[in-house]
């Protein structure tokens, strides 16, 4: 997905997009992530099937009611 596909949001980089993402869980003897705090990180080897669901911010509301819809397990995810 090209970056402009979010720039005309009213807040730059807000919104909801759905991704498909492939790639490896890396464990060992240290931690990963914010403060070491995780056993584990996911290295992200190959993006697919990006689909822009909402863009913006949206009242929480109409936030929860486009994740329902269109998320992974929704009633019609993209």
């Amino acid at each position: 997905m090209p970056p402009s596909d979010l720039s005309d949001a009213p807040r730059k980089g807000a919104g909801i997009v759905n991704l498909t993402l492939k790639g490896v869980f890396v464990s060992g003897n240290h931690h990963f992530g914010h403060m070491g705090m995780y056993p584990y990180k996911f290295v992200v080897h190959k993006i697919t099937d990006v689909a822009v669901v909402s863009k913006g911010m949206k009242p929480l509301a109409e936030e929860e009611k486009a994740e329902k819809q269109w998320a992974c397990g929704g009633t019609n995810p993209k």
